[in-house]
């Protein structure tokens, strides 16, 4: 369902709401400009923006995707500038605040009803907003990369807690544990990724509406490159991180697996002579009593005995005393 807000922005500085575009127009020809705040826009009310603003089509064709990349484009009436952002809900997705910037006017859209996280009171210290809409710019951006930065002392923080926790105890945590935080830290790599590209052009001062911020947006992107960094470096930790885990995990599957092979071996040694015992009783009788002739019965018979139950013994020792093969 489609959100909007509309503020006229002072000569001085100061943000006042208004009951619709059409106030926010008209108070702005007295001075200052309108910014006009659109969550999860309706089609209609895009053709109307794009009419009261003199959009062009083009810059409007992929402002909601689900995929969103950063764009800075130069348009007659305004530039565009696309700047994506970590949704505070989503755990792995990216969204993007889509603005246009003109004269005297900065309209934002933001495509699935999230919050632009820009909070008005948190505006102003940001940004001289008398300067005209692309202060306004610089203050929501930087409101954003706050928010973005949050979140990235939080990822950091859980991959620090992550990797004590595999230093301390290698094989103590889930292979899907490790895999959901790597998710987390490459969705953030890819949203810090875009905004520097965006910070950058917007830096550069040769976009039209938007050059007397050019020092708030270097400073913004070297903030946004900072944090990018710090994501670089703990996705390098918790590679690193795996490859301990997996040479742990062989470490421990060889022990496993030498242990199995001295049980076996213990089994082995066990029936080769406790079976032999078992089947010397049996063999007795029978070499006794049906086959040798009574004269010869008895010292043959235990020879036969304990010759037979040595081969069965060395036969099941030679079998089971190795082990599982390698």
């Amino acid at each position: 369902m489609s959100q909007y807000r509309f503020f006229q922005i002072s000569r001085q500085g100061k943000i006042a709401a208004c009951g619709s575009l059409v106030e926010a127009v008209l108070s702005s020809n007295q001075g200052g400009y309108t910014w006009a705040d659109f969550q999860q826009p309706e089609p209609d009310e895009i053709k109307q923006l794009r009419d009261a603003f003199g959009l062009v089509p083009q810059a409007l064709q992929d402002w909601d995707t689900p995929a969103p990349l950063a764009r800075t484009e130069a348009y007659p009436r305004n530039t565009l500038v696309r700047f994506p952002y970590l949704p505070q809900a989503a755990e792995f997705g990216l969204d993007a605040l889509t603005l246009f910037v003109g004269e005297k006017f900065l309209l934002s859209l933001s495509p699935r009803g999230t919050s632009t996280g820009a909070h008005l009171e948190n505006l102003a210290p940001l940004a001289p907003l008398e300067n005209g809409p692309d202060s306004l710019l610089a203050a929501l951006l930087g409101e954003l990369q706050r928010q973005t930065a949050l979140m990235v002392d939080a990822l950091v923080e859980r991959a620090g807690q992550f990797e004590q926790a595999v230093l301390t105890q290698p094989l103590g945590f889930e292979p899907v544990e490790a895999a959901n935080l790597a998710r987390q830290l490459n969705a953030a790599r890819r949203c810090l990724g875009q905004q520097v590209s965006a910070l950058e052009k917007l830096s550069q001062a040769n976009l039209p509406f938007v050059q007397t911020q050019a020092v708030s947006f270097t400073t913004l992107h070297m903030q946004a490159r900072f944090q990018l960094d710090r994501l670089d470096n703990a996705a390098d930790h918790l590679n690193s991180l795996n490859s301990v885990h997996v040479t742990a995990a062989l470490r421990q599957a060889d022990q496993d697996q030498k242990g199995l092979q001295n049980r076996v071996r213990r089994l082995a040694l066990l029936l080769c002579l406790a079976l032999p015992l078992i089947l010397l009783s049996g063999f007795w009788l029978l070499i006794n009593t049906a086959i040798l002739p009574p004269n010869l019965a008895g010292p043959t018979a235990l020879l036969l005995t304990l010759a037979s139950a040595a081969l069965l013994g060395g036969l099941i020792y030679g079998v089971f005393a190795r082990g599982p093969s390698n």
